[in-house]
């Protein structure tokens, strides 16, 4: 590999491109490449003399073996078509050092008086990750136009083919789809809204949408609400029966049916919700991994994952410490644009909004984003919930309509989508579409018999 690159300046910019000096084993070949990079910084070729003078000048020519060495490397005649794969192979065993040496200092740690077990573990597993990441094997990052131009059209005619309407995994709401293109991999979302104007339930019925109607995996870190709690309201919305009533067990017997019927489908999707408090995006990285190895060992190795959602930003803390808050939440939010990339999935990161100034309008805007203007800079679509009827007084008359205002699209502008939410049930429906009504009844029955409700 390093005759290569003392022989052909393209052969060089290719292993420039994986290696860095230290990925090399033998201090004279780290000395070698070093020196070829400080050349290429140079703008000057890496030849055998160029390569010795240098070495010279840093009195280190003698360490790598002289120039018997360095002629020996240039007579290698080596195959510099293969050059990238040579210089993965460089990388590789780097890799392989690295964990080692990483495996060797955890168990020196392990004998070590351990206080935070759950902690050390978490750290363990983040190491081991970093330690081994290999940014060589990502996707391509450049590309002709020839190639952008050709392969942008073919997904025109894959589209055209497909009938579609939209480019990501449909929510379930038909106008929003169309307007932003649906849940797309890579994309990060902002669902924003004031306390109590139905963020998480938005979040949470869509998920289930596109777990349901694309199969592929969501999952669901809630740093704020029990995963339980989310399941009442889930339960309450696909089986028309009032949360409270779920959450008390004060059903009647076919409502109890309904309830069971509706747990066993529900129990099919291929979501998972973890409702850990402390979350930080490290914690959010290793969390992805391992909920979507359990949603695979749960429902089929080749399922793909197809949406994050976090609830809600400003509980996430920085993995270090910054001068501000507004810093530290633009550190997130990068470090979350970067995971959406990553992960080839979209990220829905619930966000809350400032409160509203007295006199002002309640309805948001893109200002009213908390704490940080990075958050705007880095989100492919800021959405904001909106609920007049949440500002009414009890005995105000209510339209039971809510605004999906889209105050940032990446790709699609602004725009705002009306729809009706009905508390009863914590969730968003089409007005196209009636609500269900929960049946009126005075007497609750008993649940069914048994433990197996999947059978009832």
């Amino acid at each position: 590999m390093l005759s290569a690159c003392m022989v052909d300046q393209m052969a060089c910019d290719e292993a420039l491109a994986i290696l860095k000096p230290e990925h090399f084993y033998s201090d004279a070949n780290r000395r070698i490449f070093d020196a070829i990079l400080e050349l290429i910084q140079e703008r000057t070729a890496p030849d055998l003399v160029s390569v010795a003078a240098v070495l010279r000048n840093r009195k280190r020519l003698d360490q790598v073996g002289g120039t018997p060495y360095l002629a020996q490397i240039s007579d290698a005649t080596p195959a510099v078509a293969n050059v990238g794969h040579h210089a993965r192979l460089v990388l590789n065993a780097a890799r392989i050092r690295r964990a080692c040496a990483l495996f060797q200092q955890l168990a020196a740690e392990s004998y070590s008086s351990i206080t935070d077990p759950a902690a050390w573990l978490q750290r363990c597993e983040a190491a081991v990750y970093l330690a081994t990441l290999d940014d060589s094997e990502k996707r391509s990052t450049a590309a002709t136009y020839r190639q952008i131009a050709n392969e942008t059209y073919q997904m025109s005619v894959e589209a055209a083919r497909a009938k579609t309407t939209t480019t990501g995994y449909r929510t379930g709401f038909r106008e929003l789809d169309e307007h932003v293109g649906g849940w797309a991999a890579g994309d990060l979302w902002f669902v924003a809204g004031r306390p109590g104007q139905g963020k998480t339930a938005w979040s949470l019925q869509s998920g289930e949408t596109v777990a349901r109607e694309n199969g592929v995996g969501v999952i669901m870190l809630s740093a704020e609400m029990a995963r339980h709690s989310l399941m009442q309201r889930s339960l309450s919305r696909d089986a028309a029966i009032p949360n409270r009533n779920v959450r008390l067990g004060r059903m009647d017997r076919e409502q109890w049916t309904s309830l069971a019927k509706q747990a066993k489908s529900i129990a099919d999707l291929p979501m998972v919700v973890d409702d850990d408090r402390n979350l930080t995006p490290m914690r959010v990285r290793s969390k992805v991994r391992r909920r979507l190895a359990e949603l695979r060992a749960e429902y089929g190795q080749g399922i793909k994952l197809g949406a994050v959602i976090i609830d809600y930003v400003q509980l996430m803390s920085a993995d270090q410490q910054y001068d501000t808050r507004a810093t530290e939440l633009g550190a997130i939010s990068r470090a979350l644009k970067i995971m959406a990339g990553e992960f080839e999935c979209a990220f829905i990161v619930l966000s809350q909004l400032k409160r509203g100034e007295k006199g002002k309008s309640k309805r948001p805007e893109l200002s009213d984003l908390r704490d940080s203007g990075s958050l705007e800079a880095d989100a492919d679509v800021v959405m904001a919930i909106h609920r007049e009827d949440a500002y009414r007084q009890p005995k105000e008359e209510r339209d039971g309509l809510a605004e999906l205002l889209v105050l940032k699209g990446r790709n699609s502008g602004e725009g705002c989508h009306v729809v009706e939410f009905d508390g009863r049930y914590t969730g968003f429906y089409e007005r196209s579409k009636s609500q269900p009504e929960a049946a009126d009844f005075s007497d609750y029955g008993d649940p069914p018999g048994g433990d197996d409700w999947r059978n009832r």
